[in-house]
């Protein structure tokens, strides 16, 4: 048998996109779905370990406008992803409506591979990839593929076409819609009204692509608890399509860690750092298992 394991670095709420990758989203998705990933190879199941990044979407919309708007390309290349993070940050927190607006234009153009936009998202991407890779090398976590949202851009217009075939979805101020009210889970959004994809219909396209690849016998999930709903959402639209891996789709969900001062949101820059962690239990584990010196006081009994 064979299992896909989607535990993807920046898959959740706290820290959906890939420039974000420095929240601790990243060792709890990452480590939970390792931990998953073994416990199925050890009952003899082929794992593939599926990276799916957040290279898409509104908040990277949000970091180029923010970018273009109070950003600095010298300092971008030299703190990278620290950079990158209060420029998300400072957009968050001067956040309108208009501001919103421009964010939601950018992420479009971002969709359109626009010739000015596009080389910035790209650079950004590749700044967050390396980081991302560099603090995974650090806990011996490897991913048999990395691929992300992005992938699936030129690939959701069969999505689209088989819903409105389907007669499940319908116009709605100019967005088109899937109402599962009926199911008690409210409205799934497949295309905005500007035509951009949203993480359900991008997520579809995925689903297709893995299955023709790897034929799997499951497919996991593992994210935050924030997701449930759309995983409610996409699981149920792949049952009302008669998908034949309907039945084969799981969601690991799990609570969130939290500091003293609230949850860790990336949006308002109260983040635990994953390599802060890393380094804080490295140092509690060497201090667990240091050996007292030839000076010490301590003495120890044989016993027989």
């Amino acid at each position: 048998p064979s299992v896909n394991v989607i535990d993807g670095v920046i898959k959740g709420n706290v820290s959906t996109r890939l420039a974000l990758m420095s929240a601790s989203a990243v060792d709890s998705t990452t480590i939970i779905g390792e931990c998953i990933s073994r416990l199925y190879e050890n009952q003899g199941y082929k794992v593939v370990r599926m990276n799916y990044i957040g290279d898409y979407g509104l908040p990277f919309g949000k970091m180029v406008y923010a970018y273009l708007t109070w950003g600095n390309k010298e300092d971008v290349e030299n703190r990278g992803i620290d950079s990158l993070q209060e420029l998300y940050v400072k957009f968050c927190a001067n956040e309108s409506e208009e501001l919103l607006e421009q964010a939601r234009i950018v992420s479009k153009k971002i969709e359109d591979k626009d010739e000015q936009i596009y080389p910035i998202y790209e650079w950004f991407i590749d700044i967050s990839k390396k980081e991302a890779k560099r603090l995974l090398d650090r806990v011996g976590i490897t991913f048999d593929t990395w691929r992300g949202e992005s992938y699936y851009n030129d690939k959701m217009e069969p999505v689209i076409k088989e819903i409105k075939d389907s007669g499940l979805g319908k116009v709605s101020e100019g967005a088109f819609i899937v109402d599962l009210n009926d199911y008690g889970m409210g409205v799934s959004v497949i295309q905005r009204s500007d035509g951009a994809s949203l993480y359900v219909t991008r997520d579809m396209a995925a689903l297709k692509d893995r299955y023709q690849t790897y034929n799997f016998d499951e497919m996991i999930y593992v994210t935050a608890v924030q997701q449930c709903n759309h995983f409610e959402k996409l699981f149920k639209l792949c049952e009302l399509l008669s998908k034949p891996y309907a039945n084969k789709l799981y969601h690991a969900a799990y609570g969130m860690f939290s500091t003293p001062e609230g949850k860790i949101a990336s949006r308002k820059g109260k983040q635990a750092l994953f390599e802060d962690l890393l380094n804080d239990a490295e140092e509690k584990i060497s201090s667990a298992f240091s050996f007292p010196t030839a000076s010490s006081s301590l003495s120890f009994t044989h016993l027989s």
